[in-house]
C-alpha cells in the first residue's frame, strides 16, 4: 500500500524476479487492486497490489476489514523522492493503522522509505539527512506500543535492498 508513484509495483515486479530496471519504466499505475500469485522458496505468495490514486484511497478504508482479515503483512511504501507526498502519505498509514487498531487486527507492518537510490545525493540534494530524519521521527511517531512494526530503506537500483532500521 501507499500513494500513487511511489514504487509499489515495481517492488512486486522485483520480488516476482523482474530485474531489468528498464521493464520498470513501462509499468503502468495500478489500477484499483491487482492479486498477484507467485511461489518463492516452497511457498505461495498472494500479494495484494493496491493502487495509490487519491479516488482509491476512501474506499480502501471504508473496505479496510475485508482485505485484510487473513493478512499477515502490510508492506507501506513512501517515495522519499517526492517531499510534497510525505504528510499524506504518513496521514493514510496513520488511518490504516488505526483501523487495524479498532478491528484488532494484528498484522505486522514494514514501512519501506523507497527510492533510496544510488547518487541520491546529486538527484535530489534537497532530500538530505536532516529530511530523513525526521520523515523516519513522523513515521515512528504514528505507531503505537501494540503495532508490530519496522522501516527499512529500499532501492530496486544494483539489488533490492533493504536495511532494517526500527523494530
Amino acid at each position: 500500500m501507499g500513494l500513487r508513484n511511489s514504487g509499489k509495483s515495481s517492488i512486486l515486479e522485483y520480488f516476482q524476479g523482474i530485474r531489468n530496471l528498464v521493464l520498470f519504466g513501462n509499468i503502468k499505475p495500478t489500477v484499483h487492486i491487482d492479486r498477484v500469485i507467485y511461489q518463492a522458496v516452497d511457498y505461495e505468495h498472494l500479494i495484494w497490489d493496491f493502487g495509490g490514486q487519491i479516488d482509491y484511497l476512501s474506499d480502501y478504508l471504508e473496505q479496510f476489514y475485508e482485505y485484510a482479515y487473513e493478512a499477515d503483512e502490510i508492506i507501506y511504501v513512501i517515495d522519499i523522492q517526492d517531499q510534497e507526498k510525505y504528510n499524506p502519505s504518513i496521514n493514510f498509514l496513520k488511518k490504516i493503522i488505526k483501523l487495524l487498531v479498532d478491528k484488532e487486527l494484528y498484522i505486522d507492518i514494514k514501512v519501506f522509505l523507497h527510492k533510496f537510490d544510488p547518487d541520491l545525493d546529486h538527484t535530489h540534494p534537497e532530500i538530505n539527512e536532516e529530511v530523513i530524519i525526521n520523515l523516519l521521527k513522523d513515521v515512528k511517531n504514528i505507531f503505537s506500543d501494540n503495532i508490530s512494526y519496522s522501516i527499512f530503506k529500499t532501492s530496486l537500483y544494483v539489488d533490492f535492498k533493504k536495511y532494517q532500521i526500527i523494530g
